[in-house]
C-alpha cells in the first residue's frame, strides 16, 4: 500500500523515498495522508465484498446490488496499481475523483440519474485532515464536488464540520448537504478501514521528518498483524522476486 500511494519506491535493494518534501512539514504529510486513505478504501474494496458494496453505493447514489457490485472493481485515479494495469484511468490530477470504480465490461461504474447517452462516472473524492473546518469546510458550503466527499477526520471533527456546513449553507439559502450520502464520516462506513488510516499519521509524520526510513516505515508495519497486509502487499508489488528483506 505504501508503494501503491506512489512515495515510497524499491530501488538498489532497499526502499527510498520519492515525494517532493515540501517546507510545510504538515501539509506534506497531510498530501501523503490523503494518498495513504485511498489505497486502504480501494484495497478494503477489493478484499472485502461488503465494503466494496458500501462505497459503491455511496459513489453511485444508488442501491447496488451485492451481485452486480461483485462486478465491480474500485481504481484509485492517483494509484501506482492503477498506473501499471490500467493506464487508461489513472488521472493523479483528477479535480474530482479520487476513487472510481471500473464495470466487468471494462467500463466506469455511473451515478445514478446517468444513461446511455448522458452521464456521470461514479467516484469518491478523499479527504484527510486534522482541522477540517480550515481545510474542506468551503469546498462543502461551495459544492466544489459532484461525487460524494468522504472525511477521514484526524481529530473527530466530521460533526463540527457538518454543523457549521448546516448552519452556513442556511444561512445563503442553499440547499442542506445530505451527511453519509454527500458528506460522509470514513469512520461511521468502515471504522478497521478508518483506524488503519489514523495508525499511518505518526509514522509518516517521523518519516518526513527524517526520524525513521522508508525501510523502517515497512518494518514498523509488519509488527501489526492487521497492517501488515495492508502495507507490504503493495510495498512489494513489483520488487524482483529473488530479493528478500532480512529482519
Amino acid at each position: 500500500m505504501i508503494e501503491d500511494a506512489g512515495f515510497v519506491r524499491y530501488e538498489n535493494n532497499k526502499f527510498a523515498l520519492s515525494v517532493i518534501l515540501e517546507i510545510d512539514k504538515k501539509r506534506t504529510v497531510m498530501r501523503m495522508m490523503g494518498k495513504i486513505a485511498e489505497a486502504v478504501i480501494v484495497r478494503r474494496c477489493r478484499d472485502n465484498e461488503e465494503i466494496n458494496l458500501k462505497w459503491l453505493r455511496i459513489a453511485s447514489r444508488k442501491q447496488i446490488r451485492l451481485d452486480t457490485a461483485q462486478k465491480c472493481e474500485a481504481l484509485g485515479t492517483g494509484l501506482e496499481s492503477t498506473k501499471r494495469k490500467y493506464p487508461q484511468n489513472y488521472s493523479p490530477s483528477d479535480p474530482q475523483r479520487d476513487i472510481i470504480w471500473l464495470t466487468g465490461n471494462g467500463l466506469r461504474a455511473q451515478m445514478k440519474g446517468s444513461t446511455g447517452i448522458v452521464g456521470m462516472d461514479a467516484g469518491l473524492q478523499v479527504k484527510v485532515s486534522n482541522a477540517g473546518i480550515a481545510y474542506i469546510l468551503n469546498d462543502l458550503i461551495e459544492s466544489r464536488y459532484e461525487v460524494p466527499i468522504v472525511y477521514f477526520d484526524l481529530n473527530n471533527d466530521f460533526y463540527k464540520v457538518a454543523d457549521r456546513l448546516f448552519t452556513y449553507r442556511q444561512q445563503r439559502g442553499l440547499p442542506p448537504l445530505s451527511i453519509e450520502k454527500d458528506f460522509v464520516h470514513a469512520k461511521a462506513i468502515d471504522p478497521e478501514g478508518y483506524e488503519e488510516v489514523c495508525y499511518f499519521v505518526d509514522l509518516i509524520a517521523a518519516l518526513v521528518d527524517g526520524r525513521i526510513t522508508p525501510d523502517d516505515l515497512i518494518n514498523e508495519a509488519e509488527k501489526y498483524p492487521t497492517m501488515r497486509n495492508a502495507v507490504l502487499a503493495s510495498a512489494f508489488e513489483g520488487m524482483p522476486s529473488d530479493v528478500h528483506i532480512i529482519h
